[in-house]
């Protein structure tokens, strides 16, 4: 009985469209949490600052805070749908990131 009502259900959602409403739900959900994770695991920032008053990272986060995660994510998404392969972007994030922290501009927390 399982087994016939569990087509008949296939069916009738394959008709009525239901598992592209389904599908979206899932993507949007899907980008959020990569959004999260984004914002919670990468912890990047910059001590860059003029003067005692102002700081660049204060600025940036008056703006929109884990705005340079942000950035640097979406640089990593749109390198690989230009077709870069993966490994050299980490590779690339290794040595930049080296470079950039030995110059004080980027602090890996």
């Amino acid at each position: 009985m399982g087994y016939v009502k569990g087509q008949e259900l296939i069916h009738q959602i394959a008709e009525s469209n239901l598992m592209d409403k389904v599908m979206y739900g899932c993507s949007v959900a899907g980008l959020m949490v990569v959004g999260g994770m984004a914002a919670t695991l990468v912890n990047v920032t910059t001590p860059l600052a003029y003067g005692e008053s102002l700081i660049l990272q204060t600025v940036l986060d008056g703006i929109m805070p884990k705005m340079i995660p942000l950035l640097l994510t979406g640089i990593m998404y749109w390198l690989v749908k230009k077709g870069v392969h993966p490994i050299v972007i980490v590779i690339a994030c290794f040595i930049i990131g080296i470079i950039l922290n030995y110059f004080g501009i980027l602090v890996v927390a």
